[in-house]
């Protein structure tokens, strides 16, 4: 391995003696053993890099959150597994997120100290959801799928604020993964929409309740998920991958950018544009003279390739359609829809004083009022506070001028909150996004304050 230049040696044999047997079980189809051993892998893997190699942690965390439901796809599809029940497969990221729990209950006592104030508000938020959760007998299956569901990013966000000192490798191996990240995203997700592979057509049929989010399983007929297991979550992911990687100067960036972008948009899904051009906003206008210009000579070498991309037919068909319906808002079937769903459940989600809890009845299509429903106004009352403080905290720091990764995070927020009215973007992995760059966002703060008192050479 070192002959290689890979090291850590040991972090490394660590995770390709997890990566390798689970490429060769799904290469010669022997993957039914995979529903066990990749989660129990994943965690093994992602515990020992936790403890002793805390940055390859951070992008292997990433890595499994963006390949764990093609993995779960692949071995339903070679095993014939039309009623998977419980997806131990996609457990795995929020197994390996949670590992960072430790991080938090370790600095619980010391964290309000530290401007750990927005993270504590959001757990006592999601903490009163659980007690009425149970308190109103939901079911626990549920329970425990929502806790999962809103829990992990707030652990994670805290572990990197707290780890502030490590900021640099942090944005290193950050930038890195999802560079790669949206290069094999985004290729697959190219491929998914032209050809849809037969393991995704086996998915979506298997699962007609989603045909209305994803599409029909022909090709040219999907919504695309790529890797991950909804259009909306991929279109989150990729959200703020290009944010992310609009600030980094690799050889790869502008064709990563492309593919990306061009899958972004395969996605169809409105409320994540919008999202992303609020980020885009976000994140330029506060960037020195010097690095807008680069980010505009960046942003026309992107079009000169993606334009012609996108208008060229079949890809163009679906995009352009879509992208129409934003400036006709009356001729949309699905904004007059959602119109609809929110005059008809406005006032009970309203009422929700208690909550329906973790594990209740979710709203879906009416990001705001499912986030009220869910904690009720008392937790709804903690999670505003947590963001309102986060937000107000994270507009005050300057460094983000001189520093482009810290701009692309803390950008995600805005990107995130902004699409609240169209999905519940707080939960799963757009949730764990919001909460994991406002802390690396909150360490860069700290990591450039700590700098400026160093004495000059």
């Amino acid at each position: 391995m070192a002959t290689l230049g890979v090291q850590p040696e040991t972090a490394w044999i660590a995770i390709l003696g997890f990566a390798i047997p689970v490429a060769l079980c799904l290469l010669i189809q022997f993957s039914s053993i995979l529903q066990l051993l990749f989660p129990i892998g994943a965690l093994a893997v992602g515990a020992f890099l936790y403890f002793r190699y805390p940055i390859l942690y951070l992008g292997f965390n990433w890595w499994v959150w963006f390949l764990s439901p093609f993995v779960s796809r692949l071995v339903e599809y070679q095993n014939g597994i039309t009623d998977p029940g419980m997806r131990f497969i996609i457990l795995s990221p929020y197994l390996v997120t949670l590992l960072t729990a430790i991080t938090f209950f370790k600095q619980l006592p010391r964290l309000l100290q530290k401007g750990g104030l927005p993270f504590i508000l959001a757990f006592t938020s999601i903490s009163y959801a659980l007690f009425i959760g149970f308190a109103q007998s939901n079911p626990v299956p549920q329970i425990i799928q929502g806790l999962l569901s809103w829990l992990p990013g707030i652990f994670l966000g805290t572990h990197l604020m707290v780890n502030w000192q490590d900021y640099p490798q942090f944005r290193k191996n950050t930038q890195r993964v999802f560079l790669w990240g949206i290069l094999v995203m985004g290729i697959y997700g190219v491929y998914q929409y032209i050809v849809a592979p037969e393991w995704d057509k086996f998915w979506l049929r298997n699962a007609e309740d989603l045909q209305l989010c994803c599409g029909w399983p022909e090709p040219l007929q999907l919504r695309v998920w790529s890797t991950l297991n909804y259009p909306f979550t991929f279109a989150y992911a990729m959200m703020a991958c290009l944010l992310i990687v609009f600030g980094s100067r690799s050889p790869l960036a502008v064709p990563s950018i492309v593919v990306g972008f061009l899958a972004f948009l395969l996605t169809q899904v409105r409320g994540a544009w919008v999202g992303w051009l609020v980020g885009l906003m976000s994140f330029f206008t506060v960037l020195k003279s010097g690095l807008q210009v680069r980010l505009i000579v960046t942003f026309f070498a992107i079009a000169i390739f993606l334009v012609p991309l996108v208008t060229m037919t079949p890809i163009s068909d679906g995009v352009v359609e879509r992208l129409l319906t934003l400036s006709n808002v009356k001729g949309d079937h699905s904004a007059n829809e959602r119109q609809a769903l929110y005059a008809q459940l406005v006032n009970q989600a309203l009422s929700e004083l208690l909550g329906r809890g973790m594990g209740g009845q979710a709203i879906i299509d009416a990001g705001i009022l499912d986030v009220i429903a869910t904690l009720g106004w008392v937790g709804f009352a903690f999670y505003a506070c947590a963001i309102f403080l986060m937000i107000s905290t994270l507009s005050r720091y300057t460094e983000i001028r001189i520093d482009p990764f810290m701009s692309a995070a803390r950008s995600i927020l805005p990107s995130i909150l902004v699409t609240l009215p169209f999905n519940n973007a707080l939960v799963l992995l757009p949730g764990v996004l919001f909460w994991s760059f406002s802390g690396m966002t909150m360490a860069a703060h700290k990591y450039h304050n700590h700098q400026k008192l160093l004495p000059k050479p």
